[in-house]
């Protein structure tokens, strides 16, 4: 059965089997630095179900012809939600392995030890006196290369450092408080464009009598869109930062808390991903996983057909990867490097053009009718042609 596992016909299925592996090592490290930490062991325990449903039920997913049983609408409904909600649970594991691991430590400016509560002024940003130290985390790093890249209009290369000394999108400015409230909210929308997408596929195809041939869509998707995430995590616990909003908190004396809705959203990040440099909880800054996954969610949407919902979920992406930088959320090289999450997820998910033509050329020598089983080959059944257009 493990032969079977990663040596499936499908060359999706193929992808999925390195994925859910390598999801499941990634999890299984976690596990052994913190094993005590509950999010890291449901994490492996979600990981796992999902491996176990596909290797029971991969042989009914052969033939799209025939009514799905009440069985197959369950355990594909369980497959889906259980691997599409992994990312809520990594995030958490991945700080926990981290500040497990000994690389949390940050060491405050001498400046700043030395007067308490001092932050730089306006006129100070590009002095490097409130900078900390740290020999494990690559802040410093990432700072330096925002520097090199955008140094020459911004201070530090950041956004956020320019609109807080600007007279018209500083933070206690009416314009500016209008511009943080809605890139607040589209922050926060961060695991809708996805899973908003997959949960929609996913129950247009089990609804009793609805006879959408979707289930290799899903798959798709999901395991596009899980492969961006396993990659960014993996790489966030390699290369752990927390993020120019606490890394440069020396430098922005103004909170950025918009009208009324982005100072929730402002308190919910800071209780979950920590408030203080110096007692960090969240390593997610580069590469940028929001910004990855909305692109992948509307490129995923326009690969398969979904024009109206691609129209909008390009603007959402538009307006993420601004307001990463807007909000201090991220470095500007976590925006540029999440291109590389976008089209790891678009590979594995086979979502390309040039896949795409591959996976219908396949379907086009292949007998419909295997070993005369009568079914259809599900090896590249409803792979989607350029020209289909579905409204969502």
């Amino acid at each position: 059965e493990v032969a079977e596992f990663f040596h499936d016909d499908d060359p999706l299925e193929r992808n999925a089997a390195m994925v859910l592996s390598a999801m499941l090592s990634l999890a299984s490290t976690y596990v052994i630095l913190a094993p005590f930490k509950p999010v890291v062991v449901l994490l492996w325990a979600l990981i796992a179900g999902a491996i176990m449903i596909r290797v029971c039920d991969r042989h009914n997913w052969k033939d799209e012809t025939q009514p799905l049983s009440q069985q197959s609408r369950i355990l594909r409904f369980l497959y889906v939600v259980m691997l599409a909600v992994t990312p809520i649970f990594y995030h958490g594991a991945t700080g926990a392995a981290v500040i497990a691991s000994g690389r949390a430590n940050i060491t405050p400016p001498l400046l700043a030890q030395q007067q308490a509560g001092t932050h730089a002024q306006d006129s100070d940003l590009t002095h490097l006196a409130f900078l900390p130290s740290s020999t494990t985390l690559w802040d410093a790093v990432f700072l330096k290369m925002d520097t090199a890249l955008l140094g020459w209009a911004f201070p530090h290369g950041q956004v956020g450092l320019w609109t807080q000394a600007s007279g018209t999108f500083c933070p206690q400015c009416l314009p500016g408080q209008m511009v943080t409230e809605v890139l607040q909210c589209t922050y926060m929308s961060y695991y809708f464009w996805g899973n908003g997408m997959l949960l929609f596929m996913i129950l247009s195809h089990i609804a009793p009598g609805a006879n959408k041939r979707w289930w290799r869509k899903i798959r798709m998707v999901l395991y596009g869109w899980v492969a961006a995430y396993c990659l960014n995590f993996a790489i966030n616990f390699v290369t752990p930062a927390v993020s120019p909003r606490l890394w440069l908190q020396h430098y922005y004396h103004t909170p950025l808390e918009g009208l009324f809705f982005g100072k929730i959203f402002q308190n919910a990040i800071k209780s979950a991903a920590g408030a203080d440099a110096y007692a960090p909880k969240s390593f997610g800054a580069f590469p940028s996983g929001h910004v990855g996954l909305t692109w992948l969610a509307a490129l995923s949407a326009r690969a398969l057909g979904f024009q109206t919902y691609y129209k909008i979920a390009r603007v959402g992406a538009v307006l993420m990867t601004m307001a990463v930088l807007f909000l201090r959320y991220h470095y500007f090289v976590d925006a540029l490097f999440a291109s590389v999450l976008v089209y790891a997820g678009l590979v594995v998910g086979r979502l390309t053009s040039g896949l795409k033509r591959e996976d219908a050329n396949r379907k086009s020598i292949v007998s419909e009718h295997p070993n005369g089983s009568g079914g259809s080959l599900d090896l590249l059944d409803d792979v989607v042609d350029d020209d289909d257009k579905y409204k969502v």
